[in-house]
């Protein structure tokens, strides 16, 4: 992604098919002023269709989808302030009403695939916790 900041007026001039961005959730704060990258890399593919690839979950807020989101299409949640105000309002529960909107409004542009839907095609190194009890001596202790 840093190279392709880097060459952002290069990919401007170039009549793209369709850009695909991996390690999408990086782009996760495109709304954001701070974040150049970002905003430079959505200037830059404006107008092209875009497919993201992430597999980070996005936790813990909703600003993130909808930075996601914004990157690839602007008017899907409109600005900013709207979707706050709708479905990011802090501490207040999303009301079953608006998450039925937010799940129909991404139905069309976002596509979640889990881990168990894919082990047939990737396999998978079995994760074996394994727990060692451990009790610290005096000198480990200080």
């Amino acid at each position: 992604m840093k190279y392709a900041k880097k060459q952002a007026e290069d990919i401007r001039r170039v009549a793209w098919d369709l850009v695909i961005i991996d390690e999408a959730h990086r782009l996760r704060n495109v709304y954001k002023k701070s974040n150049k990258m970002s905003r430079i890399l959505h200037s830059a593919t404006e107008g092209f269709p875009k497919v993201l690839l992430t597999a980070t979950p996005l936790q813990n807020s909703l600003m993130k989808l909808y930075g996601l989101v914004s990157f690839i299409d602007s008017h899907v949640f409109g600005d900013e302030a709207s979707f706050r105000k709708q479905f990011a309002r802090g501490t207040k529960e999303i009301s079953s009403y608006d998450f039925m909107d937010l799940k129909q409004r991404l139905q069309p542009i976002c596509h979640r695939t889990l881990r168990h839907q894919v082990t047939e095609y990737v396999n998978y190194t079995q994760r074996i916790p394994i727990t060692q009890e451990f009790t610290p001596s005096q000198p480990d202790k200080k």
